[in-house]
């Protein structure tokens, strides 16, 4: 480097924090800590950069004016300068946090089979394996390290935000991504496509659901690094992306597969003839969205480089706290068990006692006997909030709501009780009121109720479950399908699985390739045998020449 350019690098780095900057992404031609650039080696100019440097790839990403940007465009040192670009979840439903959505409450007590899993035929596979010995890191938003279907798959992770604090999820997204890879085969909640996993949690997007290349490739990187120290084989999920291409986000992809990594990306949600970036990178293994018709979702990208297509259209899986709620009435030591809402301002809790019929809740309605037992009330007349207050003056430890028609519960957070967020409307002295357990159950169930003799348990809790759509959801069946293949054969490189799950996927629209659903619905099964004949009795085959692929 001449000594004007670096006087003129030296002199924007002194000046940079007087000027509006913006985060970039520079290639470099050797490691930037040998390329002599003062922005990287000058730990005070660095740290005022926020300078990242990555240990596989030869880059970095900084603050820079775009002075700054432009001197270190023309150094011989570099080999580009590009503003980061943003990459986000690509799932159908708003980021959180968001106002909990009420569900059903008996769907999950017992273990839910996704309707991915049968479509993908992966429970065929189970005789032979579920994934043991695989790695696949998910990267996201982190993942729910206290989900009791994820702990036993947890192996570790990396969070790039805070790299000295654990991969906690905080959206809900990269939750839900981990459930549909290695849900435990329990006995509750929902099972994921190869259970026997090892997974890691690589936090690379915010609580918003977004993070920019910069934070991708930090966590490639990391993925890269944490394959050379643990050894064997790796699965990477990425149900991300954006139009934007990057250059050093594709050179960090390219790297990891060049280390036996496979990488899985989402085609997108925009229902365009134009993939998003990562999924449109070359070599990457890009999934579009079936729905449970088995056609492809109408969200669902589509084009050249589009591999297969996976289920994505209301995949229940795991989430964080906070996000689902649940409800339901259980009759103890009975199979009996009644589905019912919680009702906006309720806590949650879980009571059992006795019923007690307190007509529409007034205050008169309730007699003596209902102090430290359950009111059953029907709806109408006086306001939600009013008949739980009245149960709890009279001494009632929780309220059951009945409604007063046989329209099933709909609109039951219409008559809320209190208030969540600022949206809604109340009137003054209930926002801060503490209620007893509030839930409301249906027309029909509530005379059933009243007919019973027997104690109940009434609960209202925050569900760890959730139906979500989008690509995002169709891509971890493709990891985790890759994940089993590794499984089966070690050997294999990223090109032979996806050469594999390719060549078996079956045809929804024509014959072969085309553009809007890839090779067709992959095959775990179909994949499997085709990798380890041996494995499902069968005998070897030779191996046939392979197709090409579309390009991007």
């Amino acid at each position: 480097m001449n000594r004007k350019l670096t006087f003129l690098l030296a002199l924007l780095v002194t000046t940079s924090l007087f000027a509006d900057t913006r985060r970039y992404m520079i290639a470099t031609k050797n490691a930037p800590a040998k390329a002599g650039l003062r922005v990287v080696s000058n730990s005070t100019d660095a740290a005022k950069h926020r300078v990242r440097t990555y240990t596989n790839i030869h880059a970095f990403s900084a603050d820079l004016t775009e002075a700054e940007a432009e001197a270190l465009r023309a150094s011989g040192e570099v080999e580009s300068v590009e503003p980061a670009v943003l990459r986000e979840a690509l799932d159908m439903r708003p980021a959180a946090p968001f106002k909990p959505v009420t569900n059903i409450g008996l769907k999950y007590l017992n273990q839910v089979t996704p309707w991915g899993l049968p479509v993908v035929h992966a429970k065929d596979v189970w005789a032979a394996t579920r994934g043991q010995n695989v790695n696949v890191a998910v990267l996201d938003t982190g993942i729910d390290l206290a989900h009791p279907d994820l702990q036993q798959a947890y192996a570790g992770g990396y969070n790039v935000y805070a790299p000295t604090e654990p991969p906690q999820d905080d959206n809900k997204h990269g939750t839900h991504v981990a459930g549909i890879i290695a849900a435990a085969d329990n006995a509750y909640g929902v099972v994921g496509i190869a259970p026997g996993v090892k997974l890691w949690a690589v936090k690379v997007l915010n609580i918003r659901g977004e993070g920019y290349d910069d934070e991708i490739v930090a966590g490639l990187d990391w993925v890269i690094s944490k394959a050379k120290q643990v050894g064997g084989r790796w699965v990477i999920n990425m149900s991300i992306g954006s139009r934007a291409r990057s250059e050093i986000e594709e050179r960090a992809i390219y790297e990891a597969l060049s280390n036996g990594i496979v990488v899985v990306a989402a085609a997108g949600n925009r229902d365009r003839d134009i993939m998003d970036y990562p999924g449109r990178y070359q070599a990457v293994l890009a999934v579009g969205a079936l729905d449970n018709a088995g056609n492809k979702a109408d969200f669902s990208s589509y084009g050249y480089g589009l591999s297969v297509m996976a289920p994505g259209v209301d995949i229940p899986s795991t989430v964080i706290e906070g996000v689902n709620e649940s409800a339901d009435i259980q009759i103890p030591n009975s199979t009996t068990a009644y589905n019912a809402w919680g009702i906006i301002g309720s806590p949650y809790g879980n009571i059992t006692g006795q019923l007690v019929d307190c007509g529409l809740g007034y205050p008169e309605d309730f007699p003596p006997s209902v102090e430290g037992k359950i009111a059953l009330v029907k709806r109408g007349e006086i306001k939600f909030r009013e008949k739980s207050k009245n149960a709890k003056d009279a001494g009632a430890a929780a309220i059951v709501i009945y409604n007063n028609d046989d329209n099933g519960t709909t609109n039951w957070n219409m008559d809320f009780m209190t208030c969540r967020d600022a949206v809604c409307e109340y009137e003054p002295g209930w926002e801060n009121y503490q209620f007893i357990l509030s839930i409301g159950v249906s027309l029909a169930d509530g005379e059933k109720l009243k007919l019973l003799t027997n104690p109940i348990s009434a609960a209202f809790r925050s569900e760890k479950y959730l139906e979500l759509s989008g690509t995002s959801m169709a891509t971890p069946h493709i990891t985790a399908l890759a994940a089993l293949l590794l499984s089966l054969d070690p050997t294999l490189t990223p090109s032979d699985v996806r050469w594999a799950i390719e060549k078996t996927a079956h045809d929804t629209l024509e014959p072969g390739w085309d553009a809007k659903t890839g090779w067709g619905v992959a095959d775990a099964l179909a994949a499997a045998k085709f990798v380890a004949p041996q494995k499902f009795n069968l005998p070897e085959q030779p191996t046939p020449p392979r197709r090409q692929a579309a390009r991007h």
